[in-house]
C-alpha cells in the first residue's frame, strides 16, 4: 500500500508491506512544500505538490517491483481546512488560498457577527478560529460573489489529489470535519448554515467515509509513476490527524486514553463515540472532528512546533 502523508510544511511517500501480521514501511521520496505569497493572497503551491507526489510514488512503485511487491493502492492524507473549488469543466475555478493567509480574520469577525457562537458551535462542534473552511468560504466569497455559484465541487486538499490521480470527485468524511460546514451529529453537510449566510451550497458533495475506494488511477497517471494493473486510489482517514490517531496502538477495553499529536499544531484531545457540544466546551474551547469507524476525534488545538 502507498501512502501520500502531506503536512502543512512538508510531504512524503511511504510504501507499506503486510507480511506475516506485520507491518514494515519504505519511505520512498520526502520534500518540503510551503505557501506561494501572491498578489491575490497566499496560496499553496498546488503544482509542485503534485509534482512531488508523482515522483514519489513512481519511486515506490519502483522500490515495491525491485522487491518483488504489487501495491494495490495509494491513498493521500493531508492538513485539515484547506480546499478547492473546481468548476463544471473540471478545472480549477481559483487558486486555493492557504490558511495562513490574513484575508481570513476579516472574514471571520464578519461570520461572528452574523451567525454567532453559540448557534455555529451547536450546529458544527468545531472550534472558533479564522482558519476553518467556512471563514475562508466566507472570504472567497467576498472576494468574488460569483466564484462559489460557478463551482460544481468543493474538494479539501486530500479529495482534490484523490481527483487529480482518478478523476472522480468525492469527499472524505474526516477532512470534511475540520471545516465547521459539517453537522457533527449526522455527518453530513450544515446546509442550513451555509444558506442563512446566502452561500451557495451545490457545490458540497458526497461524502464518503475511510477506506473508500475512489477508483482506478487514470492512464496518463498510472503510465507515468509505472503503477501495476488494477491500482487503485482509496482515501484513508483523509485528516492527516485522524490517520494519526486511528494508529495509536490502545486497546479500548482497557478504559479511557486520550492523546497528543505533534506537528504545526499540537492536538489533544480523546476518541469518543459521540460530539460533546455543551457551553463548557465551546468555552474552553473544544473541537468535535470525525475519526476512523464512526468515532469523533474530541480535541483541542494548542500550540505546535
Amino acid at each position: 500500500y502507498l501512502a501520500v502523508d502531506l503536512g502543512a510544511e512538508s510531504g512524503r511517500v511511504i510504501v507499506g508491506v503486510i507480511q506475516d501480521g506485520r507491518l514494515s514501511l519504505h519511505e520512498a521520496h520526502r520534500f518540503l512544500h510551503n505557501p506561494v505569497d501572491l498578489p491575490s493572497g497566499l496560496h499553496w503551491d498546488l503544482t509542485g505538490l503534485w509534482h512531488n507526489i508523482l515522483e514519489g510514488i513512481r519511486a515506490a512503485c519502483a522500490w515495491c517491483a525491485e522487491h518483488g511487491h504489487s501495491p494495490s493502492s495509494v491513498g493521500v492524507d493531508t492538513w485539515g481546512v484547506d480546499f478547492a473549488l473546481i468548476g463544471a469543466d473540471g478545472e480549477l475555478a481559483h487558486m486555493p488560498h492557504a490558511y495562513r493567509d490574513p484575508r481570513n480574520d476579516t472574514a471571520y469577525e464578519k461570520l461572528i457577527a452574523t451567525v454567532g457562537k453559540e448557534k455555529r458551535y451547536d450546529r458544527t462542534g468545531v472550534q472558533f478560529m479564522a482558519i476553518n473552511s467556512l471563514p475562508q468560504l466566507v472570504a472567497s466569497h467576498g472576494a468574488d460573489p460569483t466564484l462559489l455559484g460557478r463551482s460544481k465541487h468543493l474538494l479539501f486538499v486530500p479529495d482534490l489529489l484523490h481527483y487529480w490521480l482518478t478523476g472522480v470527485a468525492k469527499v472524505e468524511h474526516t477532512i470534511a470535519s475540520t471545516s465547521q460546514m459539517i453537522d457533527p451529529r449526522t455527518g453530513g453537510w450544515a446546509n442550513d448554515l451555509l444558506e442563512a449566510m446566502s452561500l451557495p451550497t451545490q457545490m458540497l458533495g458526497e461524502i464518503v467515509p475511510p477506506g473508500t475506494v475512489i477508483g482506478p488511477l487514470r492512464e496518463r497517471v498510472a503510465k507515468r509513476v509505472g503503477a501495476p494493473e488494477g491500482m487503485v486510489a482509496a482515501t484513508p482517514a483523509a485528516h492527516d490527524t485522524a490517520s494519526a490517531i486511528a494508529a495509536v496502538p490502545v486497546d479500548p477495553k482497557r478504559g479511557n486514553w486520550c492523546y497528543l499529536s505533534s506537528g504545526t499544531w499540537s492536538l489533544m484531545g480523546a476518541e469518543l463515540d459521540a460530539p460533546v457540544l455543551t457551553d463548557a466546551a465551546r468555552e474552553t474551547p473544544f473541537t468535535n472532528e470525525a475519526g476512523v469507524n464512526g468515532t469523533i476525534r474530541f480535541l483541542k488545538n494548542i500550540i505546535g512546533l
